[in-house]
């Protein structure tokens, strides 16, 4: 379930606890006194780290030039290639948790026979009322002219080649909606449908 949705502190408490027990404090206790009794474990620890960095900084640059190699990101994006990317590796992670190569806390190990019930988060309603209500307010307070223009600034910075940017904080100042800016995109830019290429 999504954290909006609940959160669930005593259960995460009881599984931290086992997981702590059984593995964390021992290791970090081993890793403590090899360092003192040992300088060169520290080293080694260090060593490795900074190759997994190196490795990691290395893989981030042959990604940055693949796409440059495509034309940038919009073309990129255009031949699904980001899209492909995000779904391998969450193939690739969801499998690793599925052959337990990879351990996630109360998924896969430390999990509980016990069902805990789960407190799902209740919005009032008098709170969604109240939020419509100033919202409304607002709309009528404002300067609808001055808002109109705004919106017609930015619409012709997104048809240009100009940073939006300053178009965009003005017409926020002049109290336009979230909704308000993302119609003038849509309008100019249309509509991104995923093509579902999985």
């Amino acid at each position: 379930m999504a954290e909006a949705e609940f959160n669930p502190v005593e259960e995460g408490r009881r599984i931290a606890h086992e997981y702590l027990s059984k593995r964390g404090w021992t290791r970090e206790w081993r890793r403590t006194i090899s360092r003192q009794l040992y300088p060169e474990v520290q080293r080694e620890e260090f060593e490795a780290k900074q190759r997994q960095c190196d490795q990691m900084e290395e893989e981030a640059f042959e990604i940055i030039q693949r796409i440059d190699d495509m034309g940038g990101m919009l073309a990129a994006i255009e031949k699904n290639y980001p899209q492909q990317e995000i779904a391998d590796a969450a193939y690739h992670y969801q499998r690793q948790i599925d052959e337990k190569t990879r351990t996630v806390v109360g998924v896969n190990k430390y999990m509980t026979e016990e069902v805990l019930p789960v407190e799902i988060l209740q919005i009032d309603e008098e709170l969604e009322r109240t939020q419509i209500e100033k919202t409304n307010r607002i709309k009528n307070d404002r300067n609808n002219k001055q808002i109109k223009k705004s919106l017609e600034v930015l619409g012709e910075a997104c048809s240009g080649d100009q940073n939006v940017m300053e178009p965009i904080i003005d017409a926020v100042k002049a109290y336009a909606t979230l909704q308000e800016v993302c119609d003038v995109f849509r309008k100019i830019f249309g509509e991104y449908r995923d093509p579902g290429i999985y």
